[in-house]
């Protein structure tokens, strides 16, 4: 069920006008409900994963991107805020 709900509010995150930051927010939010850093990596590569099998390219870009960002490896304008 939490897999499911993570999948629903990653998806609503893409499609928001600011995605990168409505991701990051979940993120933040799942990590102050309990969820370990590891484990919210999992759940965002998953869908990621799925994604991919669907061809929705920019959404992997996004996505692909707060990956990086939740594992410290984006180096953009945020980075090693979980």
């Amino acid at each position: 069920m939490k897999d499911q709900l993570t999948r629903i509010a990653t998806e609503a995150a893409l499609s928001h006008e600011m995605p990168i930051d409505t991701l990051r927010q979940l993120a933040l939010e799942l990590n102050n409900k309990g969820m370990k850093k590891e484990e919210i990596y999992q759940e965002f590569l998953n869908y990621l994963l799925l994604l991919q099998e669907s061809d929705g390219q920019q959404d992997v870009d996004i996505l692909g991107d707060v990956i990086d960002m939740v594992t410290d490896w984006y180096k953009g304008r945020v980075s090693g805020w979980l």
